[in-house]
């Protein structure tokens, strides 16, 4: 969602921080495939190891009507439902005041330096092992890039999500090495 809101950005300060749940259709667009992979990974988990319960990997829209149905004014879909969740009203973008009554976006906020790369590429890293293609997380790189260009600093790398390629005796779906092999 902060890469949708500031990809543009002029580099000029704000007058107010914008809402966080304010989003366009680029940004739900992005969250919907990324759950979708996260979702079929969760269900081919399961149908590897059927002792393994994920259940609750539910898509974005459902968990939302699920937790909060009662505060979503217009549950058509997700888009609406996060502008129009009242548990959500009033959450602004992380913001920094680099002068007074002056916002501009904070790109150390952990969103981006934490919730991305231990994250998203986590996700996509367990959806690839699970066999996913991950076309919905190709984004995940584009932030990646515009974040470390600003920010002037290296995210840890994609190698976790080539464990499967470079340690193939690794168990797919746990992660754990089959001695059998």
């Amino acid at each position: 969602m902060m890469y949708s809101r500031w990809k543009d950005w002029d580099g000029k300060a704000l007058d107010s921080p914008p809402l966080f749940y304010e989003v366009d259709e680029q940004a739900v667009d992005f969250l919907e495939r990324v759950n979708d992979e996260v979702v079929v990974a969760a269900r081919r988990i399961m149908a590897l190891r059927p002792d393994v319960d994920l259940s609750q990997v539910i898509p974005n829209y459902e968990w939302d009507i699920a937790c909060y149905g009662k505060d979503i004014g217009d549950p058509t879909n997700l888009m609406t439902t996060m502008r129009t969740n009242s548990g959500y009203a009033g959450i602004t973008h992380p913001m920094v005041e680099p002068e007074l009554g002056r916002y501009a976006p904070d790109f150390r906020h952990r969103f981006l330096s934490e919730d991305v790369p231990f994250g998203l590429v986590v996700l996509r890293g367990v959806a690839e092992i699970a066999g996913n293609v991950c076309r919905g997380f190709r984004p995940i790189s584009v932030v990646g890039a515009t974040v470390q260009t600003r920010l002037g600093f290296q995210w840890p790398s994609y190698r976790a999500i080539t464990l499967q390629r470079r340690y193939p005796h690794l168990d797919q779906a746990s992660g754990c090495h089959d001695r059998r092999r």
